[in-house]
């Protein structure tokens, strides 16, 4: 045939030259083996390890969904002004009733809140009770926030308890807050939850610190920061902390407003 006449080995060739021939057959193949597994360390580097760092060798890594969780809070506000001062004047006075006094700044205007809550029912009940400031709400929502990974089992574990926690611990003390408005808990009684919570979040810290991110990833830094800062507070408010009634109801309602806007903030930054 034709493939036989023009592809087919010399009859007469020795030995050695077929050896050659497969030498050189053998060393095409690792060159281009060579090159492959290089392209593949590249992709490994550039498209996977930025997401998290090179995982755990007895574990294999996989795709999987991280998702931080929508967080809704309607704030009651008790005065809005377009002057910083006398906004933070009012923030005081509604401080010294046991009010968040938190001044949120939106645009050209600064709002002042008292506290929040999770339905517009309970916000709206509270809000016609309030005869002496022009009460309204507003909604305080981080929108959510979800991403495909791959990464370890483990990793992706660890990431989503992070991206859990936080805003389900700010409904928690929100929840809780109200509980001691109504006098069915103690500050003593939530100083001793907050130490455990400090705890809880400083092994969150610890794990968000361990995992082998990269620079380029900025979900870890963001929660890191998050953490870090709920740290210091959960740290100061429990038995360290000597404040009582008024005091310290303006206090953890406070923190726990500063809490869903740093969380709505970091969702923004990311999206």
């Amino acid at each position: 045939s034709f493939m036989g006449k023009h592809f087919a080995l010399p009859p007469a060739k020795s030995r050695t030259g077929r050896r050659v021939l497969v030498l050189v057959l053998i060393a095409a193949l690792t060159v281009a083996l060579l090159v492959l597994s290089g392209i593949g360390r590249a992709i490994a580097m550039n498209i996977l390890i930025p997401l998290f760092g090179p995982g755990d060798d007895n574990e294999d890594d996989a795709q999987h969904k991280i998702a931080c969780p929508r967080l809704d809070i309607y704030m009651l506000q008790l005065a809005v002004d377009t002057d910083a001062k006398k906004a933070a004047a009012a923030a005081q006075a509604i401080a010294g009733r046991g009010g968040a006094g938190y001044v949120l700044r939106d645009k050209e205007k600064y709002r002042v809140l008292a506290s929040g809550y999770l339905t517009r029912d309970e916000a709206q009940s509270v809000a016609d009770k309030q005869e002496e400031f022009s009460p309204a709400l507003i909604m305080l929502s981080s929108g959510s926030l979800s991403f495909s990974a791959r990464c370890t089992a483990k990793q992706a574990e660890t990431l989503s308890q992070a991206c859990r926690y936080y805003p389900s611990l700010a409904r928690e003390l929100l929840e809780e807050t109200q509980s001691l408005d109504r006098r069915e808990l103690t500050a003593a009684g939530i100083r001793v939850k907050y130490t455990y919570r400090a705890v809880k979040t400083q092994e969150m810290i610890s794990g968000l610190e361990a995992l082998p991110a990269s620079k380029d990833n900025a979900l870890i830094s963001e929660l890191l920061t998050l953490y870090r800062n709920l740290y210091i507070y959960l740290n100061e408010i429990s038995e360290k902390n000597d404040k009582l009634g008024l005091d310290f109801c303006s206090e953890i309602k406070y923190n726990y407003i500063e809490m869903a806007v740093a969380y709505r903030d970091m969702i923004c930054r990311l999206s």
